[in-house]
């Protein structure tokens, strides 16, 4: 079956299934980038969250993000709700490198409410970690990248999300 196109190409973004089925689009990065020396990256990160239903094929936007970011995790809590951890909300200004800017931020999104809220401040800036929803439903935010100004600094530490 074919679906309709999103509202905002990207890419480096997540999608998570509500509890009724629909698919939440977040994040995201519209632009490209190449890992010649000679190629410039550039886009925005996206703030835009839309909503896939597959019962019509077709997205729509589902909300803002309060912080548009990228390379972020997520993952859906017991509750229904839906966490989104770091990420990153620019790169370096001149387009020649790809230096992420690690968020500790995190935002949940109600399907309820269709609103995103603030979430709690991780203790350090994590681009491209993973979260999982555990069985007592707590969240485990793993490794990632703390970017910086010194390129690749992978992140071996892992921290607990209670919701």
């Amino acid at each position: 079956m074919a679906t309709g196109p999103l509202k905002t190409g990207r890419v480096y973004h997540t999608a998570s299934l509500m509890p009724d089925g629909r698919v939440l689009i977040v994040g995201g990065w519209t632009g490209f980038g190449s890992s010649l020396s000679s190629a410039m990256y550039s886009g925005t990160p996206v703030g835009i969250a839309e909503v896939y239903d597959p019962a019509t094929g077709a997205f729509a936007v589902a909300g803002t993000l309060m912080t548009a970011r990228f390379s972020h995790a997520a993952t859906t809590l017991s509750d229904g709700k839906i966490l989104f951890a770091g990420g990153s909300d620019s790169l370096d200004p001149s387009g020649r490198t790809y230096e992420p800017n690690p968020l500790v931020s995190s935002e949940l999104y109600d399907p309820a409410t269709g609103a995103f809220i603030r979430g709690p401040d991780m203790t350090m800036g994590r681009v491209s970690p993973s979260a999982t929803t555990l069985a007592n439903g707590k969240v485990l935010v793993v490794g990632g990248n703390a970017a910086g100004l010194n390129g690749n600094e992978t992140v071996a530490r892992a921290e607990i999300y209670t919701p």
